[in-house]
């Protein structure tokens, strides 16, 4: 973690590196949701 935020040293590096960091939070949101989901729909089952 600490080598990838040395390659960063400026500021514009990280705002062109902010869609990236969007876009994993988004799938990685996504993906907690979907887990959750299944873990209510093995409950309802159960």
């Amino acid at each position: 973690m600490g080598s990838a935020y040395q390659s960063y040293p400026k500021l514009e590096n990280f705002s062109e590196a902010l869609p990236t960091l969007r876009f994993i939070l988004l799938i990685y949101f996504l993906v907690g949701i979907d887990k959750q989901r299944d873990r209510i729909i093995a409950l309802s089952i159960i």
